[in-house]
């Protein structure tokens, strides 16, 4: 059979007919715009078509209409779109509508202009803005997919046409940028951004996104460096070669031990003893190491210690770039190589799964990971870090270093636990024996001063880095050592002072204000904060770095930096504190490391105005613990000071981030605490009652719950707070749909007439699926309506998954009435609005657990095994998740049970088995383990179960369940006539799958959980 010919309509660039000869034919006018209109829209009636080409022509444009489509049928010789009273395009035309990226400088419908045709030039406005964002979206599609096989090279050129479609688009100038700066291309980044910026600024007045700026911020702090100047070293280096070594032959035999138990080592000591030079030299022995190193200006960052080291992990390791990419969520850390894909909720669990999966990657290229001066991580990155110890989760033998005393009591409670099971050693680095400070003087300076070990020893304390610098005091400037420049008395803390007495005016304020800001130091930083120009700083910057006070932009020691802060003056120091704020702010440095500068400047007003825009930040980003805490100590600041009603909008804040959480009770209980003092009016209280009662709930303190949220009710119509009131009325609706539905109709009815006043339709559509849900379970016939409603309220007003959670309750409902087709079309019909999606993954189980047993009731019983083969190897993420799981797995034993595939002993120890059952299946659960029970001849167990189940589907008020567990007890005993009563009231009540089932020849499909419970009972 000959294949149909083909012709082609272009919408790129001038719209063109091609026929199946690959030549362009002459189309234009009228023709060309039906097509074109055809083409996007898909159909129009002939009336549709006629009033857009000759508007307010009537029955004279439905004629034209007829005329033109006789005419293109001539012209063409063949038909190119159908004729009759339903116009589309024929099959024989295909359509070009997609521009894949390789199209030029061409656009949509490019010429194409219809003036006198008022609608329909509108429509072409509007169709011209949807094609330019789909060519936009198709190229940024195939440059990730390219970018996905590491051909970052080919997306380029993609990405370059996304951003002519859509110049004014943050997300594809950020893919721009990242494509630019990944392919070592940093200025051009950064110029894309400017440019950006300036379309905005000229077109918009507007700037970009927080997410962009951070981006350009990133990429400019990563920009490669001119190399500083340095003078030669003033003394000897003790970081390398042997010397560091002196005296540490047995704590490197320890280390060695403990790696071959499969120990975590952890080396603690003070500061200059020598803890890094030791794990150095330790991992050097055994091979390839990776390292985690925190910073002294890490701990207000979330992840900052993390992310630099990840940073240095890619660039060590670019073959790790892919691995990244298949982890959407780490765009969080590095919005330089990826855009952030972030999960509902806490972001944590995700973020820490994906960090853990690459640093075990990454581990197994190496023998060792080092986690260096973990007390300067900030506490996310901490936490992290730690988890890796206690379980084996990394390949490599891992070795930490802190400082004594340093830790946070949680982080050294845990590594004191790990030393208490076995799982870890604790080496603790002792100063040097006098022995081995003169070993170490006769390296450093010769024999000669081996002599005054003793004296030195004990000036020393017998720290390395003391050493050196008692070394670095006698170096004379010809390079020879003098020793009448021995201090007779003192410690060696004091020559670090004395060097630093030997700087310039000018070089001290400069080592001041580096100190003050303590790392990532950059000249033109500490110019803003001394009011300087760069120049102005030069000479004394290198000076700096000739003194061996900072190399590359940090301090050659922490003693240093410490040793500058304790000798600067207490106003100076909050001076330059707060310079730094202002400088930091200036520069878009993260608001918490902007937070901990003006606290430290005496400025808590600043500082809680900085620390709210971080939790806002955190907040945004799913990092709600770290919102939780800034917010926390925003109001702490606060409430010290005359702001105490800032202090109380602050603590919502701060639960509202908890709220979120699950394993923070005890700063939730602090917080509404607080919250409950700062509470003065009637809408204050009514607020604080609101989060008492959230609190109430997480502890699971179900009555105290109710009656705070009746005590809050009170206040919050005293005070005319309606936002307050419809939280707390949805708190005591949730609590009655989980303990009694036949009390929560009322509740939800007036909680959605609020939400209406208000206007907040989102509250309106939960409002009316709780209500929904409460009248599938009392009155099924009643749920349609409602659920109708409550979907399109959601598709009004949130993304399409809110409303699947609506059709699978609704599925529910008519699966309860027995109308198993419209059960399964509301399943259907719940599957696509959740699409692709990631999230909602509860929501999905829910509706697939509705649709299998919606397919067994309708025979399809290779669907039902096909959806539960789709889950079945779904690992949870959550208590909820796996249980409806299990839900799932209930169903696969309820065919077994049906099919008498399985045996009923067997059976009955699974389903007791399965785990985390979510409340309103734990009936279904028992149901059929009373099933089972009565198969095995223990009919007394089954009808003990049953007479429990009676009793709380009773007490919930659930009509269906309380009849079916009825006829199930009645089936079991054997007695016909409460089986006939029961299937009466089941037909009144509308229930007609369960009616059914009772009849020996059903005349519609009957309920089939209740079919098998009938026929195993008798």
């Amino acid at each position: 059979m000959p294949q149909e010919a083909h012709w082609t309509l272009t919408l790129w660039g001038p719209p063109s007919l091609i026929d199946p000869q690959g030549q362009r034919r002459r189309c234009e006018g009228k023709p060309l715009a039906l097509l074109v209109y055809l083409a996007l829209e898909g159909r129009a009636t002939r009336l549709r078509a006629a009033d857009l080409l000759w508007p307010d022509a009537g029955q004279a444009g439905r004629n034209n209409l007829v005329i033109m489509l006789r005419r293109m049928g001539q012209t063409y010789g063949a038909p190119l779109l159908t004729t009759e009273q339903v116009l589309t395009l024929a099959s024989a035309v295909r359509v070009q509508a997609l521009d894949g990226g390789g199209a030029g400088q061409a656009l949509p419908l490019d010429g194409l202009q219809y003036p006198e045709l008022e609608e329909f030039d509108a429509w072409l406005r509007e169709q011209r803005v949807r094609l330019r964002a789909e060519g936009a979206w198709a190229a940024r599609a195939a440059a990730r997919s390219l970018e996905a096989q590491g051909r970052g090279e080919e997306a380029l050129p993609l990405l370059q046409r996304a951003a002519f479609l859509q110049p004014l688009s943050d997300e594809t100038t950020r893919a721009l940028m990242r494509v630019q700066y990944l392919a070592g291309d940093s200025a051009a980044a950064l110029a894309t951004f400017g440019q950006f910026r300036q379309s905005l600024r000229d077109t918009l007045q507007t700037d970009p996104m927080p997410q962009t700026q951070a981006l350009a911020q990133e990429i400019e702090r990563s920009r490669p460096r001119a190399p500083e100047p340095q003078g030669p070293p003033a003394a000897p280096d003790l970081s390398s070669g042997p010397a560091h070594l002196v005296g540490r032959d047995d704590v490197l035999e320890a280390i060695t031990q403990a790696r071959q138990a499969g120990q975590v080592v952890v080396l603690t000591g003070e500061a200059g003893i020598g803890k890094t030079s030791v794990a150095q030299a330790s991992a050097a022995r055994h091979g390839a190491a990776l390292t985690l190193r925190g910073h002294p200006s890490d701990a207000p960052i979330p992840y900052a210690s993390v992310t630099r080291g990840l940073r240095l992990l890619l660039e060590a390791h670019p073959d790790l770039h892919q691995q990244v990419l298949a982890r959407p969520v780490l765009g969080l850390l590095l919005p330089e190589r990826l855009e952030a894909a972030l999960p509902e909720g806490d972001v944590r669990p995700a973020l820490h799964a994906a960090l853990t999966q690459l640093y075990q990657l990454a581990a197994a290229q190496v023998q060792t990971l080092m986690l260096d001066d973990v007390q300067l991580m900030d506490p996310a990155s901490l936490d992290l870090c730690l988890s890796w110890l206690d379980a084996p989760a990394l390949s490599a033998a891992v070795t930490v270093c802190y400082r004594t005393g340093a830790l946070p009591p949680a982080a050294s409670g845990l590594l004191d636990d790990l030393v208490r099971r076995g799982r870890a050693t604790q080496l603790a680095l002792a100063p040097l024996t006098t022995e081995a400070v003169g070993t170490l003087l006769c390296a450093l300076g010769g024999p000669e001063l081996e002599a005054h070990a003793p004296g030195l020893s004990h000036f020393s304390g017998g720290n390395p880095l003391y050493l050196q610098e008692t070394v670095r005091h006698l170096l004379t400037p010809e390079g020879t050592l003098d020793l009448g420049r021995l201090p007779r008395t003192g410690r060696a803390e004091q020559l670090l002072i004395g060097r630093l007495e030997q700087l310039s005016p000018v070089e001290v304020q400069l080592a001041r204000a580096a100190s003050v800001v303590a790392h990532d130091l950059r000249p033109e930083l500490l110019a803003t904060m001394l009011g300087v120009s760069p120049a102005e700083l030069e000479t004394a910057w290198q000076a700096l770095g000739q003194a061996g006070v900072l190399v590359g932009g940090q301090f050659t020691h922490d003693l240093l930096r410490e040793t500058l802060g304790a000798q600067m003056p207490p106003p100076l120091r909050s001076l330059l504190h707060r310079a730094a704020a202002r400088a930091l702010a200036e520069a878009g440095a993260p608001p918490a490391q902007v937070a901990l500068h003006w606290e430290a400047g005496s400025r808590p007003a600043e500082a809680a105005s900085a620390l709210r825009q971080a939790g806002a930040v955190a907040q945004g980003s799913g990092l709600y613990r770290e919102a939780g805490r800034f917010f926390g100590r925003a109001a702490d600041l606060l409430e010290a000071g005359p702001h105490s009603e800032v202090a109380f909008e602050v603590r919502i804040e701060q639960l509202e981030a908890l709220f979120i959480l699950e394993d923070q009770v005890p700063a939730w209980q602090g917080a509404v605490a607080a919250l409950e003092r700062l509470a003065l009016t009637p809408a204050q209280q009514a607020r604080a009652a609101l989060h008492r009662a959230r609190l109430h709930f997480a502890l699971q303190e179900f009555e105290a719950q109710v009656q705070c949220a009746q005590r809050g009710l009170v206040w919050a119509r005293q005070a005319q707070a309606t936002e307050t009131e419809v939280a707390l009325l949805e708190i005591l609706a949730g609590y009655a749909l989980q303990h009694d539905y036949r009390a929560s109709p009322p509740l939800l009815e007036e909680l959605e007439a609020l939400a209406a006043r208000l206007g907040r339709l989102e509250i309106q559509a939960r409002a009316l699926e709780g209500l929904g849900f409460a009248l599938l379970m009392i009155d099924p016939r009643r749920a349609g309506p409602v659920l109708d409603t409550a979907e399109q309220r959601h598709l009004a007003v949130s993304a399409p998954p809110f409303a699947a959670s609506v059709c699978a309750k609704w599925s529910r409902a008519a699966y309860r009435l027995g109308d198993f087709e419209a059960s399964l079309a509301h399943n259907l019909r719940a599957r696509q609005h959740l699409g692709t999606t990631e999230g909602f993954r509860v929501v999905a189980l829910i509706n697939a657990y509705g649709e299998a047993l919606t397919r067994w009731a309708l025979g399809d019983l290779e669907g039902v095994r096909q959806l539960l083969g789709q889950h079945q190897h779904q690992v949870a993420e959550t208590p909820t998740e796996q249980g409806w799981l299990s839900a799932l797995y209930l169903v696969q034993l309820w065919l077994e049970v049906a099919q008498g595939t399985g045996e009923p002993d067997l059976l009955a120890a699974q389903v007791q088995a399965l785990p985390d059952f979510p409340p309103p299946l734990r009936v279904e659960q028992q149901a059929l383990l009373a099933a089972l029970l009565g198969c095995m001849g223990q009919k007394e167990a089954a009808q003990a179960q049953l007479d429990d189940l009676l009793a709380h589907v009773q007490r919930l008020g659930d009509v269906y369940l309380l009849r079916r567990t009825q006829m199930q007890r009645a089936a079991l005993t054997g007695d016909r006539a409460v089986l006939s009563t029961l299937g009466d009231s089941a037909v009144r009540r509308g229930l007609c799958g369960l009616s059914a089932a009772l009849r020996p020849i059903p005349l519609t499909r009957p309920d089939p959980m209740l079919a098998v419970m009938l026929r195993v009972c008798s």
